[in-house]
């Protein structure tokens, strides 16, 4: 999966760091999820991405920091050779129920390091929730064949709905089924099968399970191999001497490798969009390629009546894009689906969205931003984006509000805590010197009464 930032490709300088080694490269660590919510005794997973520089090959392994006692974190692989990694974690019963964040550091051989967050809420093991978890963590199917995951389900107090379940983050010709979907309230296992059609592409892909239920949402990780994982070959990698992205014989325009070498897969980082009718919101869609893939996806989504998409880029050469969404006053209640499409020219990768439509007086609220997409350069002059709290119906509790950014932008906010009948907060951004140009995406977390929502933008620095 290519780094977020938009990097040149020189062919002959790849080539000589695969050769000689590239001791000042390094790369990023980046999660999927703003927040992990489990009950005491529940479980889960969420992928990890490492996005290389040019030239950085080396396995990097993850250790959590600053977990509470009673977490328990594993991973797999121990050592990702790959761009992604699945961080399990384990909340024990006698675990202290909040809020709090963990950190996942990466570490190179050579001494390089990253790090990202993730907040992370335990509820107690009675509180009215459920969760999702599923086993074993990597699955390999070739193609032409089949494997099973075993999807467990954790019903917490009243909670009295079944469970939807969806995979998300497929490779083209591979799918997947369920042998019980709905999952009735209190039943504790079913069975994922993924079958790979022989046409299926050899790679590493990050596939979330999802999970509905009533109001909420859940979804957990697992990491699929189809063949044996090894999308870039050596006769084939992105800086070998015959057939690297720019050289003359075998560029990425001619008839023998064009523009869509390697894969493609859309994926959001939420599991479910609730909003209210006469609201606006956004988020993000995530391009992740692999082996090699670097062409432009044309984006496109569809939605129910009274649901209005569309996209601040709609053709991403990078690893992602802003998907904006309105809802007026005609939009029909209940639940639905915005199912969003890449096509590079030679291949698709699609992927259902669940979105809840609630009544405009339905207690609840979502958060709105004034800007989907400005351009700041690297070290210079700050930014601003406006943040809005849309709060409907009856609902009056304060939104505590963060920022999710990657580590060349710097967010603060102006007001941590939007205060009922208040409307706003703004964020000032900072681009580091040291970033490359590309495409950046910003989200806002806002927490209230337990209730997460999500707000995305971008930053381009040219």
């Amino acid at each position: 999966m290519p780094k977020l930032t938009l990097l040149n490709r020189l062919p002959l300088i790849l080539t000589l760091a695969f050769i000689t080694g590239c001791s000042s490269c390094t790369f990023e660590l980046r999660s999927e999820v703003s927040n992990f919510t489990r009950n005491q005794g529940g479980s889960g997973a969420q992928h990890v991405f490492v996005d290389r520089e040019a030239g950085f090959t080396d396995d990097v392994v993850l250790a959590v920091t600053g977990a509470p006692s009673g977490v328990t974190a594993t991973y797999e692989p121990p050592a990702i050779a790959g761009d992604v990694g699945i961080v399990h974690l384990a909340i024990d019963e006698t675990a202290a129920t909040g809020d709090t964040t963990l950190t996942v550091v990466g570490t190179a051989p050579g001494g390089q390091t990253d790090s990202v967050e993730i907040p992370l809420s335990i509820l107690g093991a009675d509180t009215e929730d459920f969760g999702v978890d599923a086993s074993p963590l990597l699955s390999t199917v070739a193609a032409g064949g089949s494997a099973e995951v075993e999807v467990d389900l954790q019903w917490h107090g009243p909670f009295a709905d079944d469970a939807d379940l969806e995979c998300q983050g497929l490779p083209a010709d591979v799918t997947c089924s369920f042998a019980d979907n709905p999952v009735p309230n209190g039943q504790d296992v079913t069975t994922l099968t993924i079958d790979a059609a022989s046409t299926a592409v050899d790679g590493e892909y990050a596939v979330i399970i999802n999970a509905e239920a009533g109001t909420q949402a859940k979804a957990t990780a697992i990491l699929l191999v189809v063949g044996d994982g090894s999308a870039g070959d050596d006769d084939d990698s992105a800086g070998d001497d015959d057939d690297s992205a720019g050289d003359d014989d075998d560029s990425a325009g001619d008839d023998d490798d064009s523009a869509a070498a390697g894969s493609f897969a859309v994926r959001s980082e939420v599991t479910n969009f609730s909003i209210n009718q006469d609201m606006a919101g956004s988020m993000t869609v995530y391009v992740d390629r692999s082996g090699g893939h670097d062409a432009p996806v044309t984006l496109s989504a569809s939605a129910d009546a009274g649901l209005a998409v569309s996209f601040e880029e709609a053709a991403p050469t990078g690893g992602a894009a802003v998907l904006i969404l309105q809802v007026d006053s005609s939009g029909s209640t209940g639940n639905s689906t915005i199912a969003v499409t890449g096509d590079d020219g030679a291949s698709t990768s699609s992927a259902n969205f669940p979105v809840t439509v609630n009544s405009a007086t339905f207690p609840d609220y979502v958060l709105k931003v004034n800007t989907h997409s400005q351009e700041l350069v690297a070290g210079g002059s700050d930014g601003w984006a406006d943040i809005e709290v849309q709060w409907g119906g009856s609902f009056t509790d304060d939104v505590v509000l963060s920022c999710v950014s990657p580590t060349e932008i710097t967010c603060v906010l102006g007001v941590g805590t939007v205060e009922h009948p208040n409307t706003a907060s703004n964020i000032q951004l900072t681009v580091s010197s040291a970033a490359t140009s590309g495409v950046y995406p910003i989200q806002v977390e806002g927490l209230a009464d337990s209730i997460s929502k999500l707000v995305s933008f971008q930053v381009v620095v040219p």
